[in-house]
């Protein structure tokens, strides 16, 4: 199995909140979209991003760019949301879109927020990540 990590995942490991089992970080990406939302709260807070950069590098993590499949699923999720009377931020949107084109499965721990995208595989044991 492969993952998707989120931005609130990543960051509650890099303040040890929370563990990631071995299993997930040696088989994850993250989205080019997590990256920026992550460079961008260093920046803020005035943080190293060196450590950002350790973090990604130690476990060997790659980072996803967007293209344009990613770009008409984003469209999709987008359009049956509103359709349906919901709305989520554009950044979670286009993660989720990342996930659902890569095949991934999305290790959040918002997950009452992602869980209302069809076709987005979930990692639901937020105890054990």
């Amino acid at each position: 199995m492969l993952y998707l990590l989120d931005t609130d995942v990543i960051i509650d490991y890099l303040k040890g909140r929370a563990k990631l089992s071995d299993n997930i970080l040696n088989n994850a990406f993250i989205s080019v979209i997590t990256y920026a939302e992550l460079e961008y709260g260093f920046k803020k807070a005035d943080l190293d991003t060196g450590l950002l950069e350790d973090f990604l590098r130690n476990h060997n993590i790659q980072i996803l760019d967007l293209n344009k499949k990613i770009v008409s699923t984003y469209v999709d999720i987008r359009l049956a949301l509103e359709k349906g009377g919901t709305k989520l931020a554009d950044f979670d949107i286009l993660i989720a879109a990342t996930a659902i084109v890569n095949n991934l499965k999305l290790v959040t721990r918002n997950l009452k927020h992602f869980g209302r995208i069809k076709y987005l595989s979930l990692y639901k044991d937020d105890k054990k990540l």
